[in-house]
């Protein structure tokens, strides 16, 4: 009987691996009823089994060892339309979020990260937003008056982490995470440049906004917040009204400066018809007039000028994990052991492409 076996580092993995009980106890031969014992330390396993878990999970044996002390809890994350991501899913991103965060605090002891230069802002009017995504912009040197040239860049240069996870369901747009060094997740699936940034800066906004705040529960309320906060952030007042009041006036709204605009701002048509609304520049009737005709021109999704926008690339996390690889392999290896990890659940976290080849070096090394 192995007495330091940790029953929620199983329940972690089985999550990320997307196992139902059975399905793990079908791979051990075992019963749902045991893992689920297992899992709530009710039983502890054999070495043998454990030797079984760790070869089904794809871990070291001694990952089940070690407590799960940075577990990421439920209130501490803001997930981008809370509402409609299943709570499944919910789960294996916090899974995934705590083993990510154990690999930035390794890489913080090995290489010199952004420091964390987020400026929280307690707000909750609409005018309270708006001075809160100014004063950022301006205490990252962005002005009010010009476009964000890159919001992964932004992010990451304010000690931001953002990365995606391999395997997440596409039902999750975004989130970010409350803790010391800002997470950011995004969505793989999502291959629009402008919805991208808007969501990046969705996730700015919890981050500046509910800072103070170590749980906050998810509700509407937060989301209407960080929605505000990104309009206000990407399309700052004083510039909106300088360039963008024009494609509003008249009868008709001027969709050819508004593509111009797009291009320049690299927001969507619906974010823009919705910032000028919430500036009073349309009145309801126009505001929901624009929204009738990007839905009957097919633009609800995907409009004009998308594809002329690239993807913006968080490249903080994949250089400093490439500089490991390469260059502090041997570091990178000690690490990954030291946590009975491997380096296919540590590309699960991080996304970066390790080679098969690695986990059978690892293997060996750990042998040695």
């Amino acid at each position: 009987m192995n007495k330091n076996f940790y029953g929620e580092r199983l329940h972690q993995l089985r999550i990320i691996n997307n196992m139902a009980l059975n399905d793990l106890g079908d791979k051990i031969g075992t019963s749902k009823q045991y893992v689920y014992q297992l899992e709530t330390n009710v039983q502890k396993p054999n070495d043998l089994l454990v030797a079984c878990l760790s070869q089904v999970l794809h871990v070291l044996p001694s990952f089940f060892t070690r407590s799960y002390d940075n577990r990421v809890e439920e209130g501490q994350c803001y997930f981008r339309k809370a509402k409609t991501t299943p709570d499944g899913e919910k789960e294996k991103a916090r899974h995934c979020a705590a083993l990510l965060e154990d690999y930035v605090h390794f890489i913080e002891t090995e290489f010199d990260l952004p420091p964390i230069n987020f400026d929280g802002k307690e707000a909750q009017s609409n005018e309270e937003i708006e001075k809160a995504a100014d004063a950022a912009r301006m205490h990252w040197g962005l002005g009010l008056d010009r476009p964000i040239d890159d919001m992964s860049r932004t992010l990451e240069n304010a000690g931001a982490i953002i990365t995606y996870f391999k395997s997440l369901s596409d039902k999750v747009d975004a989130f970010s995470i409350n803790r010391v060094r800002p997470i950011v997740i995004r969505n793989p699936a999502k291959d629009n440049a402008c919805r991208q940034r808007f969501d990046l800066a969705h996730e700015c906004g919890h981050l500046i906004l509910h800072k103070f705040n170590e749980f906050i529960p998810e509700d509407e309320l937060k989301e209407e917040q960080a929605n505000r906060f990104a309009s206000a952030f990407l399309l700052p007042r004083v510039g909106f009204m300088q360039e963008f009041y024009p494609a509003f006036q008249g009868y008709r709204i001027n969709w050819s400066l508004l593509l111009k605009l797009k291009k320049r701002w690299r927001v969507s048509f619906g974010a823009m018809i919705r910032r000028a609304y919430d500036l009073d520049i349309i009145d309801p009737l126009k505001y929901r007039s624009a929204y009738v005709y990007l839905r009957k021109t097919g633009q609800i999704k995907t409009e004009i000028g998308d594809e002329d926008i690239p993807l913006e690339t968080a490249t903080l996390l994949p250089s400093i994990t490439k500089e490991l690889l390469d260059n502090y392999r041997d570091n990178l290896t000690q690490f990954i052991i030291d946590r009975g990890m491997s380096f296919s659940l540590l590309s699960e976290a991080t996304a970066y492409p390790f080679s098969s080849v690695l986990d059978e070096e690892l293997r060996s090394f750990a042998g040695n």
